[in-house]
């Protein structure tokens, strides 16, 4: 049986200041470097094994137009690049009317807002197994919301790799049955 996630690296120290440079600095060079050491904890996690596709979690559309690039597709092309996989086109996308950056949101509305943000056109990924890619991981809303988002669209399976995921206490809830993050992430370095 796969893993059905995989975080490269906790989102804390030098890898969260790499990850900030990176978005809000305009370092979009980072993220190449970035995507190889996902792609490389992603293949000794075992995760790629069997996928079909990498698809990145879609950037707010107004998110997009201020930064112009979409740091989820930034580290996917390098993460497809090396596991040699087929990066998606823009099947998924976020829903315009949804608010853009969820960050400063409770966690009860990064929820019931992430789960309703996506949508993909019927049948777009038919018995695809997808690689969704993240940059971070924090309560697994995003997650929840582009996996529905995915399987209503026809894909077989979703797995997920992220740069970075959140510790506890900054974001996430222990003990909550219902969060991905309580799951073990192999692969995940300290």
């Amino acid at each position: 049986r796969h893993p059905l996630q995989c975080a490269a690296t906790g989102y804390t120290g030098l890898a969260r200041e790499i990850l900030l440079e990176a978005k809000f600095r305009d370092r979009p060079e980072l993220f190449r470097p970035m995507g190889l050491r996902m792609a490389t904890v992603c293949r000794i996690a075992g995760l790629e094994q069997g996928l079909d596709l990498v698809v990145p979690v879609p950037s707010h559309p107004f998110t997009l137009v201020r930064r112009a690039y979409n740091p989820a597709r930034e580290l996917a092309r390098a993460v497809a690049g090396s596991l040699g996989l087929p990066l998606a086109g823009p099947g998924l996308r976020r829903k315009l009317g949804h608010h853009a950056p969820m960050k400063k949101a409770d966690r009860e509305m990064r929820r019931i807002t992430a789960e309703s943000a996506f949508v993909a056109p019927p049948g777009w990924f038919r018995n695809r197994r997808v690689l969704l890619v993240d940059d971070i991981l924090t309560t697994g809303s995003t997650y929840r919301g582009c996996r529905s988002a995915l399987l209503a669209a026809g894909a077989s399976s979703v797995r997920l790799l992220v740069w970075g995921r959140t510790p506890a206490g900054a974001g996430r809830v222990a003990g909550d049955r219902d969060a991905l993050y309580n799951e073990p992430l192999p692969g995940y370095i300290r």
